[in-house]
C-alpha cells in the first residue's frame, strides 16, 4: 500500500535536517550577498509565499516529472477552517503498473478509497500513516523551505497582469509527498498574478550531476486556484462503512 511504503522515505530525514540546518546558518550571509535589485525580487517571492500562506482554502493541481517521464499526477481541493480536503492521485509504480487512491482528510479521520478493490479504509488521525497523509493539506511550506536556498532570483513579465520569478537554487532537499527532492543544481518558477498578489503556478526544476543518483531530472509543478473559493466537501457515504484500520 501506498501509505505504508511512504515511510521508506524517513531514511533521508537526518540528510534533511542537516541540510535545513546548514542554510539556516548560511543563508543571512548568502542574502546579504546580493545586488539591491536581487533582493528586491527576493521579497517580493518571500511576501508572495507568506501571503500564500493565508490561504484558508484552495484547489492544486501538480505533477511531478523524472527523467521525461510523468510519475506523479495529483488533484486536490484543501480548506483548513474548517479541516476537509480531498486528494486524487496517480502513482506509476514501474512501466506498466499504477496505483490510483483518493483521499478525503477530516480533523479526526482519513478516508482512503482504492478503485483497483473497489475498497474504503478508514484510520483516525492517531494511526501511524496518518502522519504522512495529513500532511499533503500543508504543502505550501514546501516553497517558504526551498526559498531558503536561494542563490540569485530574477524578475520577467509573464503577460499582463502576470509577473514571473525565476529563482537559481544552491544545492538543497527538501521532500514533499513523501518524496525527497535534492538537487546539485535547481531552479524555482513562480507566476503571480498582480492584481490579488497569488501565486497561481509553482515549479520545482532539479538536476543532478551525481551520476549514482535515483533522480537525475526531476521537475515538480504545481497550480493553484479557487483561493478562498472552495465549497464544502462532502465524505461519500460508503467511505463511513470502510474497514477501520487499527
Amino acid at each position: 500500500m501506498i501509505w505504508m511504503a511512504i515511510f521508506k522515505q524517513k531514511r533521508f530525514i537526518w540528510m534533511t535536517i542537516l541540510c535545513m540546518f546548514f542554510w539556516s546558518v548560511t543563508g543571512w550571509a548568502v542574502f546579504s550577498a546580493m545586488p539591491s535589485g536581487v533582493k528586491q525580487n527576493w521579497n517580493e517571492v518571500n511576501s508572495a509565499l507568506e501571503h500564500m500562506q493565508e490561504w484558508n482554502s484552495y484547489q492544486t493541481t501538480e505533477n511531478v516529472i523524472v527523467d521525461g517521464q510523468e510519475v506523479v499526477s495529483l488533484i486536490g481541493s484543501i480548506q483548513h477552517i474548517p479541516k476537509q480536503s480531498r486528494f486524487q492521485t496517480n502513482i506509476r509504480l514501474n512501466d506498466k503498473d499504477t496505483f490510483q487512491f483518493e483521499a478525503y482528510i477530516q480533523d479526526k479521520m482519513i478516508y482512503l478509497y482504492d478503485p483497483s478493490t473497489p475498497k474504503w479504509v478508514q484510520m483516525s488521525m492517531r494511526h501511524p500513516t496518518a502522519g504522512e497523509l495529513n500532511a499533503m493539506t500543508d504543502n505550501l511550506n514546501f516553497w517558504v523551505l526551498l526559498l531558503s536556498y536561494a542563490k540569485s532570483v530574477e524578475k520577467s513579465q509573464e503577460a499582463e497582469g502576470y509577473l514571473r520569478y525565476r529563482v537559481l537554487l544552491n544545492p538543497f532537499a527538501e521532500s514533499i509527498h513523501g518524496i525527497l527532492f535534492e538537487g546539485d543544481q535547481g531552479y524555482l518558477e513562480f507566476v503571480l498574478e498582480k492584481q490579488t498578489g497569488n501565486i497561481i503556478e509553482a515549479q520545482l526544476i532539479s538536476k543532478h550531476k551525481n551520476l549514482f543518483s535515483n533522480l537525475k531530472n526531476a521537475t515538480y509543478t504545481a497550480r493553484f486556484s479557487s483561493i478562498n473559493q472552495v465549497e464544502s466537501l462532502n465524505v461519500p457515504k460508503e467511505a463511513y462503512r470502510g474497514e477501520k484500520l487499527d
